[in-house]
């Protein structure tokens, strides 16, 4: 904290240089929320002083800290004014002051920043005085006036602005209110009109409660398409992609909540018309798939006629992707340069496909484009079934909010899903990759009343809801893009008092869900046919696990994934009276061990490590004669009788003198963009 203090009068609080800002700090730090007071344009923190002196008689010693915005009373000017880059420095401001989770209290432009610091740093609410959160129409108007604001037409339209604000000049003869001093060039005081400033419920935004009679949906920094970066931990879209997927998803969500109630023969002619229409496309414009689906009469394609068709790998897709995709105007090196420019903020590529990338936990990583009507397609089938069970309308920001702890760049489905789907599931990001503690605080902050993420990672914050670090109380909460364990089931139900709803999201785009607490998936076969097959690609029996899965992508025609490999090991159950496909997830095929011929499966570690309570988290690592375990223990840990256990299972399966390394640590590395755990790193040799 910089100490230098500004010289002032006895009778106004004293000023600090936090961050490079000149703020007023007073009061005593304790158990009440402090504020944190932001000035409209043209003034600076003394426009506070009235309401201050109020608030000294109703609520004595309050900690509040009020600010002069950058080029406004003491603090200096900046080269440029953005609000994005303004609510960043005031946090650092509030860091420097050392105030948690305060109350943003904002004036006119003022409320526009504090709404902005409230989406992405903890906050326990926003007043907004006298400004309307769709910002929008205030970024036209200023555009509009660009010339006469930088020339002679300067006080004409400012005025017009002023009027727009409600400042008044003083009646002649007034006198200023204590502490006012004029805004530079002007000798007037200023009267604050709050026509919404009234409290109105709880509807929430990012981590805090808003406080104003009207509620928008508002990402400040997405007043235009600069494609200026977001910070590191936080994931965007730009304003063109996030309008575009919210038309998308308006347009498409009633047909696949109508989809729900289809029977069996209604659902077996939907796959039939699609696929038919995937091959045709693909044949005549895929150079790919031309190849492999010359001589076949697509006009009678049947989907039991699948089998006759070749199996499409990732690696194959890599290595060729410039000939399976059907847009000549799409290529790797166009896709890779927008993923690149794209981890923070995303946006459309040629104004029209979504990119994404997988996590490559199979060793290869895929890169898949669509374009925005096919993703928002995939994006209706996931949360329909959410929908249509909490009976949620399209009621926008009054619709059913989630926080989802998951990916933290948006080249990954489940962060670009948090950033641009908003009615009526409104997603919040907190991304799996900051700090257990900073995801914790910023989920006190939001108290969600859905909760949705990495099974790994809601597992830990069962054991911080547990301890008393987080205090939420959610009504629903899902699992999804990594494999659920019993153990951590369990543990998740135990600590926040609800079933677990397990949820299957892959990028290549099938998804599934089961009912809360239950273990068996239903898929969205509507949009992906799935095989359930052996490793010769021969189908498996009710009861038995697959060795792979093979997807037929129906939504997606510029990246045509015909047959495409999976490494998931589902386990296949009856269908439902639909005929839809009902699994458990088995985890991954690429996460068994092989010595040699002897074949090591994940349950072999599971069965041990998941008796040990004290393990919280862990990580497997093949070896040429044994494993590497790393373990993050919450408590005593006898890492001889685990060791002991661990080779116990080796040799039962056949593993003669395993070598067993136990370590003790104290977290596990997470996949540096989407946040991910992976349990086990079979041996690349």
């Amino acid at each position: 904290m910089t100490g230098r203090i500004l010289a002032r009068t006895s009778a106004i609080p004293v000023e600090r240089l936090l961050a490079g800002l000149a703020c007023s700090l007073e009061g005593d730090t304790d158990r009440r929320a402090p504020l944190v007071l932001l000035h409209g344009l043209t003034f600076d923190c003394t426009m506070w002083w009235p309401a201050l002196a109020e608030l000294r008689q109703v609520d004595p010693g309050r900690r509040i800290l009020a600010v002069d915005l950058p080029g406004h009373g003491q603090s200096p000017a900046w080269p440029c004014y953005d609000f994005e880059g303004i609510a960043d420095q005031v946090h650092r401001a509030v860091q420097e002051a050392k105030l948690p989770s305060p109350v943003l209290v904002g004036h006119s432009a003022g409320a526009v920043i504090a709404t902005s610091y409230a989406s992405r740093y903890p906050a326990r609410g926003v007043v907004n005085v006298d400004q309307w959160l769709q910002a929008e129409p205030l970024a036209r108007l200023f555009q509009s006036l660009a010339g006469q604001l930088r020339g002679p037409g300067f006080r004409a339209a400012w005025e017009m602005v002023e009027a727009g604000m409600h400042i008044r000049p003083a009646a002649a003869g007034s006198s200023s209110p204590p502490g006012t001093r004029p805004v530079p060039g002007q000798a007037r005081t200023v009267q604050i009109v709050p026509r919404r400033f009234t409290p109105c419920g709880r509807q929430r935004r990012g981590s805090a409660r808003l406080l104003n009679g009207r509620f928008n949906r508002l990402d400040l920094q997405k007043l235009s398409d600069r494609g200026e970066p977001m910070p590191a931990d936080l994931p965007d879209a730009s304003e063109r992609l996030r309008k575009r997927a919210a038309a998308e998803l308006e347009a498409r969500l009633p047909s696949h909540l109508g989809r729900l109630g289809w029977d069996r023969v209604r659902l077996a002619a939907h796959q039939r018309d699609r696929l038919r229409e995937l091959l045709a496309c693909a044949a005549a414009n895929s150079r790919f798939h031309a190849r492999r689906l010359a001589g076949i009469d697509l006009d009678r394609f049947e989907v039991a006629d699948l089998p006759r068709l070749p199996v499409m790998t990732k690696a194959e897709m890599m290595t060729r992707f410039d000939e399976v995709v059907t847009d000549r105007r799409v290529s790797m090196r166009q896709v890779q340069a927008h993923l690149d420019a794209s981890k923070t903020r995303a946006s459309l590529l040629l104004d029209e496909f979504v990119c994404l990338a997988s996590g490559g936990s199979s060793g290869v990583r895929g890169v898949f484009v669509q374009t925005a009507g096919s993703y928002m397609d995939f994006m209706a089938s996931f949360i329909s079934p959410a929908v249509a069970r909490n009976g949620v309308g399209g009621t926008g920001p009054g619709g059913l909010v989630a926080a989802v702890v998951a990916a933290g760049s948006p080249i990954h489905s489940s962060a670009l899903a948090a950033v641009t789907v908003n009615d009526p599931v409104r997603l919040v990001p907190v991304p799996a990759t900051l700090p257990l503690g900073e995801i914790t605080e910023r989920l006190n902050a939001l108290r969600p009343p859905v909760l949705i993420g990495y099974p790994t990672m809601l597992a830990l914050l069962a054991a911080q809801q547990r301890a008393g670090r987080l205090r939420i109380a959610p009504a629903a909460i899902s699992a999804s893009s990594e494999q659920l364990t019993d153990q951590d089931r369990a543990a998740i139900s135990a600590a926040f008092g609800v079933p677990v709803t397990d949820q299957f999201a892959s990028t290549e785009g099938l998804s599934g869900h089961s009912d809360p607490g239950g273990q068996v998936l239903t898929f969205a076969t509507d949009m992906c046919i799935v095989e359930l097959v052996t490793a010769d690609h021969r189908p498996v029996p009710l009861g038995t696990p697959a060795d792979k899965v093979l997807v037929t992508n129906l939504h997606n025609l510029t990246q045509p994934l015909i047959r495409y490999e999976l490494t998931d090991r589902f386990v296949r159950h009856p269908d439902d009276s639909a005929g839809r496909l009902r699994a458990a997830v088995d985890g991954r095929a690429d996460s068994v061990f092989w010595y040699g011929g002897i074949a090591v499966h994940p349950i072999t570690f599971y069965s041990v490590l998941e008796d040990v309570a004290a393990i919280t988290e862990f990580q497997v690592r093949q070896r040429r004669r044994g494993v590497i375990i790393d373990v993050v223990a919450d408590g005593d840990l006898d890492k001889p009788a685990l060791r002991d256990a661990v080779r116990r299972g080796l040799t039962r399966c056949g593993l003669e003198w395993p070598e067993v390394a136990i370590r003790a640590v104290t977290s596990i590395e997470r996949h540096a963009e989407t946040g991910k755990v992976l349990r086990f790193l079979p041996s690349q040799a």
